[in-house]
């Protein structure tokens, strides 16, 4: 019999599953491994209903793994049908086109049993610090290059580890001490979540989410489809200018408003490329859908239902819809700029609710290397830029947008691979002007103190275009990427001599409307601050020095 749930319980029965999503993501962190899920938050922790549709997610979460691991749990489903999975079964792949797009995040889920019934799955995702192979960078060739392969496997059956899955896993990566650790911290967490929801269920006489996911999905539906219903109907056509690795590429965006539907159709865009900047479907997806889910409806619950208005078209075997084994391990230079062209649609409809462009990935620092002593090492650093300006405020300095992956603190990444900081600052000047200013990125300075050569790659865009402003705002500056003074192409992966000095100047973000029409005593206090200088002061802003 169908079960009612009034508002009141609704609410607070979401709030139990936050709450414990949340407690597993606590779970996670604290007992990773790896700088780049416990510091970085490189990682996300989702509950699906048995189908593999999400009912809800950790606060925590990067938004690319919101929207994949529903996928890939749906995926495990089609392998490992319902009545043939046993408590304490832990599924695992790395397979970018079911999961996140790339080989170094791994994909974990169980199934979580009430009583002799399986009532949701836990899933988590994580970005795992080596994965084998050539390091990971965006001028691999083909996906084999790439690392290792893992294909849909249990991880652990009724409990126990699958020792030759541990065994293969450990001889092909560089840090197996790190991967096996930060695979055990999601499988921990996991079980956080098993005996949150039975707890859960318990206590509240709940046989299982048979009605109450349905309720929460629905709402969240409900106040997607009115908020597309307010934007008036049509197509709205935007277009953004990424790197590439030797020359730029055009990303073509359209974006059609129908009644309570909007669909995103990236037809136009380039092909598929011969280098590693392609972006498979489910990322490309999971990156058109969050930021109409910020601009339009941020405040309802995020799950399966706040999606459903929304439909992604991206040409097959294109760079936004690639075909396996196409190279796919730089795919957030791609993908994190799809925020771009969304906003720069939806700006022509929703003028005063979308910002300016932002610096786009992570500028991620994957370092490896043999000390002379034989021990491997091994890590992923994020170094983030300038978030855009919008109609109310600047953009934020420093932050990761449109993913929330964290700036990587200096002593964890001192402490796990022989990089000694320099210098780390605000780079003055780098946020595009406007009566909104962009936010600015930054410089940094990082001294090898190995004894023999390290690999060095980057995850990096921005280098020949700046984000651009909306509105007459100015674009944010480039980046720029060092080694001993002389400049690299920040895709191309190269070596880092011993004692050499690795300089990295991310992009700063867009800025929204005209210059001069900001006012003065803002200008003042960035001056005074260091974020702008007085040179740009009087050119662009026209105050002078008192």
């Amino acid at each position: 019999m169908a079960r009612d749930f009034d508002p009141v319980t609704t609410e607070i029965l979401w709030s139990k599953l936050i709450s414990l999503l949340d407690e597993a993501a606590t779970t996670l962190v604290r007992a990773a491994f790896s700088p780049v899920i416990r510091e970085a938050n490189d990682f996300a922790c989702v509950l699906t209903d048995p189908a593999g549709y999400s009912l809800g997610e950790s606060g925590l979460s990067a938004p690319s793994f919101l929207n994949t691991i529903p996928i890939t749990v749906r995926a495990f489903i089609d392998r490992f049908p319902l009545d043939t999975l046993k408590p304490g079964d832990v599924m695992l792949t790395n397979d970018p086109w079911l999961a996140s797009g790339h080989l170094p995040d791994v994909t974990v889920a169980m199934p979580i049993f009430h009583g002799d019934r399986i009532v949701a799955f836990a899933g988590v995702c994580a970005h795992m610090t080596d994965m084998g192979g050539r390091q990971r960078s965006t001028d691999a060739r083909e996906l084999y290059e790439e690392g290792l392969q893992i294909p849909i496997c249990k991880l652990l059956e009724a409990h126990e580890p699958n020792a030759l899955v541990l065994s293969f896993i450990s001889e092909n990566v560089r840090v197996p001490q790190d991967v096996l650790g930060d695979l055990t911290a999601a499988t921990s967490a996991l079980s956080v979540c098993q005996h949150r929801v039975t707890e859960m269920l318990r206590e509240y006489e709940i046989d299982d989410f048979s009605d109450l996911g349905p309720a929460i999905q629905a709402i969240s539906e409900k106040s997607m489809r009115e908020a597309i219903s307010a934007i008036p109907d049509g197509e709205y056509r935007a277009e953004t200018r990424v790197d590439g690795v030797h020359e730029a590429l055009v990303i073509r965006c359209v974006l059609r408003i129908r009644g309570d539907e909007i669909e995103i159709d990236y037809t136009g865009s380039p092909p598929r490329q011969p280098v590693s900047v392609n972006s498979v479907f489910n990322y490309t997806y999971a990156y058109s859908v969050y930021p109409i889910k910020c601009v339009i409806d941020p405040q309802s619950r995020n799950n399966a239902g706040s999606i459903r208005p929304i439909t992604v078209v991206a040409p097959e075997d294109s760079i936004l819809n690639p075909r396996k084994p196409a190279p796919v391990g730089g795919r957030s230079v791609t993908g994190n700029m799809l925020h771009d062209p969304i906003f720069r649609c939806l700006a022509q409809a929703l003028p005063d609710k979308v910002q300016a462009s932002s610096y786009g990935p992570g500028w991620t620092l994957t370092v490896g290397g043999r000390s002379a002593d034989g021990r491997n090492f091994a890590g992923n650093f994020h170094n983030t830029g300038g978030q855009g300006a919008s109609a109310l405020h600047d953009g934020i300095s420093c932050v990761r947008f449109p993913s929330n992956v964290c700036n990587t603190p200096i002593e964890m990444l001192e402490n796990s691979v022989p990089l000694m900081l320099e210098v780390k600052a605000l780079r003055m000047d780098s946020g595009g002007s406007g009566r909104r200013r962009g936010g600015l990125g930054q410089k940094v300075s990082y001294r090898s103190c190995a004894d023999t050569p390290m690999t060095i790659s980057l995850i990096a865009d921005r280098t020949r275009d700046g984000a651009l402003g909306l509105f007459d705002g100015n674009a944010g500056a480039t980046g720029s990427v060092r080694v001993n003074g002389a400049a690299m192409n920040a895709k191309l992966q190269f070596m880092l001599p011993p004692q050499g000095l690795l300089e990295l100047e991310t992009p700063g973000g867009g800025g929204y409307e005209d210059p001069k029409l900001r006012p003065r005593e803002l200008t003042a206090r960035d001056v005074a601050l260091g974020y702008v200088s007085p040179g740009q002061a009087a050119e662009i802003y026209f105050i002078q020095e008192s």
